[in-house]
Parts: C-alpha cells; structure tokens; sequence
C-alpha cells in the first residue's frame, strides 16, 4: 500500500533522500535515480560542475548541485522520465530533481569529502 499523497508532502526529504547529514539517497531514491537516469545527467554534467565549483566548500557544492537540477537543465527524454517518476510515485518533480542534485554531488565530492562535512549534528 502506498503512502498517502499528503503523508509524502509532510516528509519531504525523508522520502527521497535520508534525513541525516549528509545527505544521501534513501532505498526509493536509488530506485528511483536509476530508472529516471539521475546518474546519465549527473555525468553529463560533470565537467561544467568541476569548473565552476572548483575549491568551494561541500556544502558551496552541494549547493551548485540543487541548483542545476531544473527542468530546464533537463533533455526531453530527461524530462519525461522525470515526470513520469514524479507520477508514479505521487511526488513532486522538484523532488525528483534532488535526486539528481545529490547523484551529481556524489560525482563531485569524495566519499570522504562527504563524510567529513561539517555539521551542526555532528559533534
């Protein structure tokens, strides 16, 4: 039984992507980033990244990566799959497209980038 549409609104993040710091991609998130193609985007997307985040902050980063993950950033065939994702799991496309933010972030960051994130909840 799926959730509620209201009940996935209320949480959000938690849906897609795990609550905790720093972010990453919760079991439906991964489904999701493979059957929309977040990964292709993120490649595709890569280089330019690179360049212009070179030497910021994770978080400056991360930040980039939210930012680039617009529809209009986006092929038709991105798109598409975008919004049939959105569709078929009664969520957002904006909230398909943080699943493309952090798929991008990943290629940029370090595993131990991301883990040594400064976080007011890691103390």
């Amino acid at each position: 039984m799926r959730p509620r549409r209201g009940y996935l609104l209320r949480q959000g993040i938690g849906v897609l992507i795990e609550r905790a710091s720093p972010l990453r991609l919760t079991e439906l998130g991964k489904d999701i980033s493979s059957k929309a193609n977040a990964t292709a985007w993120a490649k595709r997307n890569l280089a330019q990244a690179e360049q212009r985040t070179g030497g910021n902050s994770p978080y400056a980063i991360q930040e980039y990566c939210f930012e680039q993950a617009k529809p209009e950033n986006l092929t038709g065939d991105e798109k598409n799959a975008v919004e049939a994702a959105a569709f078929d799991h009664g969520l957002k496309v904006s909230e398909i497209l943080d699943v493309f933010a952090i798929e991008l972030r990943g290629l940029l960051l370090t595993p131990n980038q991301v883990e040594d994130f400064p976080s007011p909840t890691k103390q």
